[in-house]
């Protein structure tokens, strides 16, 4: 297997595909039909899981193969062929890591141009604290 053409996806509870009837089995390889349109015909996946969650706001994460034909755009890629290598539930607090991981990458820049704005710091420590304490109390915090 090429880590090169693993992917991500994000897919619907029963690993369903958001849009069509499409129904995927790990392991399995899919075909899709049609000629490659990106958001219309083919196997759709990104690189990066903050570029797959952006398209489909799904409840499974799937780790992707992709192989054939393609349609390769910067955030989005269309295959010929598909399978799922692996699929986790992704639940709110994947969420909430994400959301407090990229912020951790860009908090530098906004603090330099905004110095005595620290309210995008203590909404991070906010997350994180509700990530560890996960109260009611914790999230009107957050």
């Amino acid at each position: 297997m090429r880590d090169w053409m693993m992917r991500w996806k994000f897919l619907r509870a029963g690993l369903k595909s958001d849009n069509g009837d499409l129904k995927w089995e790990v392991g399995k390889w899919i075909k899709g039909n049609g000629e490659l349109n990106i958001c219309h015909h083919g196997l759709h996946c990104s690189k990066q899981i903050n570029q797959a969650l952006f398209y489909v706001k799904g409840e499974i994460l799937a780790r992707v193969e992709a192989k054939g034909k393609s349609v390769i755009e910067d955030d989005k890629e269309c295959y010929s062929d598909m399978r799922i290598i692996k699929a986790w539930n992704w639940t709110k607090e994947d969420s909430v890591s994400l959301a407090i991981y990229a912020a951790r990458l860009v908090i530098k820049i906004y603090e330099k141009k905004y110095p005595n704005d620290d309210r995008p710091r203590k909404a991070i420590e906010a997350a994180e604290h509700w990530l560890n304490h996960p109260t009611a109390r914790a999230a009107r915090a957050a």
